[in-house]
């Protein structure tokens, strides 16, 4: 079964947006206020418009340096005049998030790009949630709410979609830590209060960290 991959988000993006160009990791951008440099996996030029596409490996939900530097690199884009879409790897681009995410753009394409892979942690290899450090875990809360929000239609649990397939025992274990389907609504619940902090603490409002800046307005 063919999952997302940034190889093929660069493809779906080709054809999502066919009018368009699309780079990879081609370009530089600078933050405005730190000494930090940012260069995104894949910009989209249409019509004078200019979208950040990022794609969210499991790295960016387990490491506290790379959930940081997400928060950064968000700014810098945002500041730099771009539009922004963030897909993390648990996401597939069925057409309900196809069109959530990119329908907004009048040259947009929307489809089913999703090779018939279902969102949440299907795949043998994938890190489920329980793998994700706190920060990480809020901004997966975050992810599913704004899905949920500009697609109706999804009605994706962060529960089920993190205990899926873990029959017959139901319980995610890490590193002698368990938890249950009982126990992860009130764990997601703190790591979401832990993540609104975070931003806070680097100036941002506990934004939906995968909408462009065009849907994004809502939840500011």
């Amino acid at each position: 079964m063919k999952y997302l991959t940034e190889q093929r988000l660069c493809r779906a993006l080709r054809k999502i947006f066919p009018t368009g160009h699309v780079s990879h990791e081609a370009d530089i951008i600078r933050h405005p206020t730190l000494s930090r440099r940012f260069k995104p996996d894949y910009i989209v030029r249409v019509n004078a418009h200019n979208l950040v596409v990022e794609f969210d490996e499991v790295f960016h939900f387990t490491r506290m340096d790379n959930v940081v530097r997400d928060m950064q690199a968000q700014y810098a884009y945002l500041k730099a005049g771009y539009s922004v879409v963030r897909i993390p790897y648990f996401i597939q681009l069925d057409p309900h998030v196809s069109e959530a995410l990119f329908g907004w753009h009048t040259e947009a394409q929307p489809g089913d790009y999703s090779y018939g892979f279902p969102h949440g942690f299907v795949d043998m290899g994938a890190k489920r949630p329980i793998a994700f450090n706190i920060y990480g875990l809020g901004a997966y809360g975050y992810y599913i709410d704004a899905l949920n929000t500009i697609s109706p239609g999804l009605r994706l649990d962060p529960v089920e979609l993190a205990f899926a397939h873990t029959a017959p025992f139901g319980r995610l274990e890490r590193e002698g830590i368990t938890c249950t389907k009982e126990d992860f609504p009130e764990l997601l619940h703190t790591a979401k209060q832990a993540y609104t902090k975070l931003c806070a603490q680097h100036g941002h409002a506990p934004y939906a960290p995968l909408l462009s800046v065009d849907v994004a307005a809502s939840f500011q």
